[in-house]
């Protein structure tokens, strides 16, 4: 249970080299050091091909990136928008033609926002369009708008980023998780391998003992020193060695086909790792030795996971809670008109400055 422990180091270590062109997975925890072992088929070699090659690393990899598109989407609740509207009346009385453009920038502290419009016209308008008149040269007007009560801290738009960057941290501590696990099921299929393939080393070392035993009896046996039972004997022996051997080759076989799952070339294709490619021994790693309790369970991604998961339901609780507040928004807003008087009159002149609010309150919930 020590050693499997201890090659599991060797999967969280590997994580800290990310191919080229992929995504890069959230930092892991520091592992222990490889020592350096002996020539073959190395295990870093087959977390390297499984890191890189695995379909569910690559979707985990695929997830990751889809949620940074997210949070870009989300980013863009905030960006700077410009709208435009105009009329000309070109049959009627009058002849009022009216055009304005406006700047509208959502807070990213605030559930309000800044604006600023510019708006020109000319001709006659009819009395119930007296807003439309500006002097010659338009008029330009900024306002605010400040959330007071409802939307002040959240609202939906800093909570759709809020959860988008959520979202991509469990992403990638899912990717991590996953990765993980690659690694380990490679870990395991890798030691299985080398393990049989010493012990057809062993079988064929057994085998060729039982051949040498053979032909030292058979000597004996023509010489008349041993019995011609014992040749038979011996022979059984060797038969049953030689079975064994053959069950080992196959174990052997099978260990390399699970193994081509995680050795791959640099096309991705599985490669069946062949006796010639087989270790001396099994990699031993040096054993990292923590003595803080909460350090080790910080760096655990599965309890990472859950702290994201829990800051997430803490922030749809807080969107909820802050629907139940009453809507009281507070705006200010200057104006000038510019140019010559226009035919609204010199009312149209002056410099202005309004503020006011607004205010609304559901009375059944």
């Amino acid at each position: 249970m020590r050693k499997a422990w201890m090659l599991t180091g060797l999967a969280v270590s590997a994580l800290l080299a990310v191919p080229v062109g992929a995504q890069p997975l959230p930092a892991p925890v520091s592992a222990p050091d490889q020592v350096p072992s002996s020539r073959g088929l190395q295990l870093s070699e087959v977390l390297a091909s499984s890191r890189r090659f695995a379909p569910s690393i690559l979707e985990a990899l695929a997830n990751t990136r889809a949620a940074d598109g997210r949070v870009l989407a989300s980013e863009g609740a905030f960006d700077l928008l410009f709208s435009g509207e105009g009329f000309s009346r070109i049959a009627g009385f009058y002849d009022g033609t009216y055009v304005q453009g406006k700047a509208i920038q959502p807070l990213t502290n605030n559930g309000g926002q800044l604006e600023a419009s510019y708006r020109v016209s000319r001709g006659d308008f009819p009395v119930y369009e007296d807003y439309s008149f500006t002097d010659r040269l338009g008029e330009l007007k900024v306002r605010g708008v400040f959330a007071l009560l409802r939307d002040r801290y959240i609202d939906d738009r800093r909570f759709g980023q809020r959860n988008a960057l959520i979202e991509r941290d469990i992403a990638g501590l899912d990717a991590l998780i996953i990765a993980i696990g690659v690694q380990q099921r490679a870990i395991q299929a890798y030691g299985q391998w080398v393990a049989a393939g010493q012990q057809v080393r062993v079988y064929r070392s057994l085998v060729g003992l039982a051949q040498d035993r053979q032909d030292g009896i058979r000597r004996q046996v023509q010489l008349g020193a041993r019995a011609a039972i014992l040749l038979t004997e011996n022979e059984q022996n060797l038969l049953r060695r030689q079975s064994l051997l053959v069950a080992a080759e196959r174990d052997l076989a099978n260990a390399a086909q699970r193994l081509s799952l995680f050795w791959r070339d640099d096309d991705g294709r599985p490669r069946v790792a062949t006796p010639a490619d087989l270790p001396t021994s099994l990699p031993m790693v040096r054993q990292l030795r923590d003595t803080d309790p909460a350090a080790v369970l910080a760096r655990r991604p599965d309890i990472q996971l859950i702290e994201q998961r829990l800051a997430q339901g803490e922030a749809k609780l807080e969107l909820e809670q802050n629907k139940l507040l009453p809507s009281l928004r507070l705006f200010a807003e200057a104006g000038k008109d510019f140019g010559e008087q226009g035919l609204g009159g010199r009312s149209r002149d002056p410099f202005e400055a309004v503020i006011g609010f607004t205010f609304s309150m559901p009375l059944q919930n």
